[in-house]
């Protein structure tokens, strides 16, 4: 890819005189804005280093005391790659905590303009070398780099606007708006960027449906200057006194551009998406069964657990005309989505134990342990889930040995937790190749690292989030829970970046262990939440820390895998005082994230780009998030739905919540499809529910329990304990 200045296919022109106002921040400023970071001896998140600690305090009083060719001197340093990025603290009041480099950057920008230009001199040449250089060669990755390195330069100014052009110029809106939101972000910097930082934001936000933010662009623009010219094809406007036919006008000209949905395109992760809020094309009715597959074992095993009903954590994927899945025993199936064939099956030969001799409980042996089957089915998110590039497909394995059938029964009687043992130290993350009958493609982590030493002793958390050429998976390494970057070809490591260290490392959680971490992603970042009190934000092209944000934990939620049951416990079991959610992983729409931690009662929206809190609402009852549709955050609950307004986490329907039928509870996941939410329950049904005012709309009855719901192409999937179905609408 040839990244170059290209012309936006808008035929649009904005004509500004320069900026002569500049932005003079006295050292008191200073002072009052950089003085509360706190300590952060007793936090999780990985604090910086203590000697660049020292080096970012030299600077700031540098710059307090006026000396500012030594404090940016000092800055370009903290913020050369060379120097390992890491969290300073929280301001006072706040639960985001700061990173090293963002910090460093900020004392840059609150630096007055002689002082910019004196930087700009100093380190411009070698900017515009380095932007010189990546635009030969089509680099986006030098591009950012150069981007966060020498923000304030001339260069990095152009470079910023470039990323943000090229990710609009490829249909990605709200990508280029996060670009663009950093130079607003910096006065100093968003003056030197214009006009074009201001055509380009006003056309983003059109294409994201947000016309009223793309008029307050304009209308800025024209009160910052009454002369601004802006010309769409033969007629130029006033920006000033036309602002609302400007955004007409180019709204008619993005009408082409509008992002089409990509519902049905496949289905390669779970929840579908990297922002983990995919949509099905789904509309029934249900029609006839095309196909039944069973994935049990042992077809005559029974379940001495009768009352532990709940959530099936196995979820199914379509990618490339298969459907993949786990079954209970931890195998991966490929099933021919037309005809209900098994295509490959991995491993390819079953072990030679299947039972634990102690228990008498069909187990599986895979990676050197043992794994009730009853655990994977409902409890082991990371065995659950898997994901796919749709070339490959990836699993996380060597997980037996977990929880056998007695301490299943401690967790679920609240035994002393940190007794359930058993859990090996490192994992294997797996890539199997569809092409060729799941054939290994590589293998990383284990005792000795395998195709990648560097990953030796890893345990990972969850299968990775795929992003073209890339992997990115959450693991756990010596102590710290790191983002681990890997080549999707390979499996060869291109970076980690650690961001926690939880109180208890993952074979003695038990919390942790059962609920898993996956990565979401949105925007070029990178959500990692880690369950351990705390979720980071990295940037995807720079491997840079964004934010930290440290969340009140809820020991309370420790009931969490008694949740999967509903509550159907044994009779020693306390009644817990709050449930906690279900699923951990994080919710990305509309720039904002949704986050449900398991040790945690309350869900908390915060802002994709600064990981500044914008709502907190406490989720009495309610399990996972089930979407966000049209504004609408849209909940679960055990015996009801709710839809709250993502704005501001205030109820959205006419009546706040939606009962399910008596008697019934969900049985699995379900997904949104052209304005409905399917959503399956444990008497044999599917509720249909419009999501715009929560009514239910219809029961589909269906012949057996369903299970976690997939809707692709018209057909309806689902993964039960039962197996996987297909039903085809006529």
């Amino acid at each position: 890819m040839r990244i170059t200045v290209s012309r936006l296919p808008l035929l649009v022109l904005l004509v500004l005189p320069c900026w002569a106002a500049a932005v003079v921040a006295s050292g008191a400023a200073i002072g009052a804005e950089g003085d509360h970071l706190g300590d952060l001896s007793a936090d999780v998140l990985v604090p910086a280093s203590p000697s660049a600690m020292r080096r970012l305090a030299s600077a700031r009083l540098a710059v307090q005391q006026e000396r500012y060719t030594e404090a940016a001197n000092a800055i370009q340093e903290l913020l050369s790659p060379e120097t390992e990025d890491g969290f300073t603290g929280r301001s006072e009041g706040s639960a985001t905590c700061s990173t090293l480099k963002s910090e460093a950057a900020r004392l840059l920008d609150l630096m007055p303009s002689h002082a910019h230009e004196w930087y700009r001199l100093q380190f411009g040449a070698v900017a515009q070398e380095l932007l010189d250089e990546a635009i030969d060669r089509g680099d986006r990755v030098a591009l950012a780099q150069l981007s966060a390195t020498y923000f304030h330069t001339e260069a990095g100014c152009h470079a910023t606007l470039l990323l943000a052009r090229q990710r609009l110029d490829c249909g990605h809106p709200r990508e280029a708006l996060a670009w663009l939101r950093r130079l607003d972000d910096s006065p100093a910097t968003a003056r030197r960027c214009q006009p074009e930082l201001a055509l380009l934001s006003t056309v983003s936000w059109i294409l994201v449906g947000e016309r009223a933010k793309a008029l307050r662009v304009v209308e800025r623009l024209g009160a910052d200057d009454p002369q601004a010219i802006v010309r769409i094809g033969d007629e130029q406007l006033n920006a000033a006194r036309e602002a609302d036919r400007v955004v007409r006008l180019l709204d008619q000209a993005c009408g082409a551009w509008l992002t089409s949905s990509t519902a049905g395109t496949g289905w390669r992760m779970f929840r579908g998406d990297a922002a983990r809020n995919a949509e099905g094309n789904w509309k029934g009715p249900l029609g006839e069964l095309s196909w039944k597959v069973k994935t049990g074992d042992d077809d005559s095993e029974e379940d001495d657990d009768e009352e532990f009903t709940g959530l099936p954590a196995l979820h199914p994927l379509a990618v490339s005309g298969e459907i993949l899945a786990r079954t209970p025993a931890g195998r991966i199936l490929a099933i021919e989505v037309d005809t209900g064939k098994r295509i490959w099956e991995y491993p390819h030969e079953w072990p030679d134990d299947l039972s634990n001799a102690t228990t008498g409980r069909a187990v599986i042996n895979l990676g050197g342990g043992a794994v009730s089957r009853q655990q994977q089915r409902w409890q082991d998110a990371i065995t659950g889930q898997i994901s796919s590039d749709g070339r490959r497909v990836y699993l996380v394995d060597g997980l037996a040995g977990n929880l056998g059938s007695s301490s299943m029964r401690m967790v679920r009687n609240r035994a002393v937790l940190g007794r359930i043992g058993a859990t090996p130290p490192h994992n294997r993350l797996v890539a199997l190749s569809q092409k060729r009958q799941g054939a290994v493609v590589w293998t990383v982590g284990g005792a000795d690292g395998e195709h990648e030493p560097e990953l030796a002793g890893v345990f990972f958390l969850g299968p990775p989030v795929c992003d073209g050429a890339r992997l990115y998976a959450l693991a756990e390494i010596g102590g710290e829970v790191a983002l681990v970057a890997l080549q999707a070809d390979s499996g060869r490591l291109k970076w980690w970046q650690p961001l926690a260290r939880p109180d208890l490392p993952i074979t003695r959680d038990w919390r942790r262990r059962l609920a898993g971490a996956t990565p979401s992603m949105a925007d070029g970042i990178i959500v990692c939440p880690t369950s351990a009190g705390v979720v980071a934000a990295v940037d995807a092209l720079t491997n840079r820390l964004l934010w930290g944000y440290r969340y009140p934990r809820s020991y309370s939620a420790a009931g969490h895998p008694l949740r999967l049951a509903f509550g159907r416990a044994t009779a020693s079991a306390a009644k817990p005082t709050s449930q906690g959610w279900l699923d951990a992983s994080a919710t990305i729409a509309d720039g904002r994230l949704l986050l449900t931690p398991i040790d945690s009662d309350e869900l908390l929206c915060l802002d994709l780009l600064s990981g500044k809190a914008e709502w907190a609402w406490e989720g009495d009852a309610m399990l996972f998030v089930a979407c966000v549709h049209d504004g609408l955050v849209v909940l679960v609950g055990e015996k009801e739905l709710e839809a709250l307004n993502l704005a501001d986490g205030r109820s959205a329907w006419p009546e706040p919540r939606l009962a399910l039928p008596p008697d019934a509870k969900p049985s699995g996941r379900g997904f949104r499809a052209d304005g409905f939410y399917y959503l399956p329950t444990d008497n044999a049904e599917i509720i249909k529910v419009n999501l715009a005012d929560g009514q239910l709309v219809e029961r589909i009855k269906t012949p057996t329990v369903p299970g976690n719901l997939i809707g692709i192409n018209n057909r309806l999937i689902w993964q039960s304990v039962e197996g996987i179905c297909q039903f085809r609408s006529p």
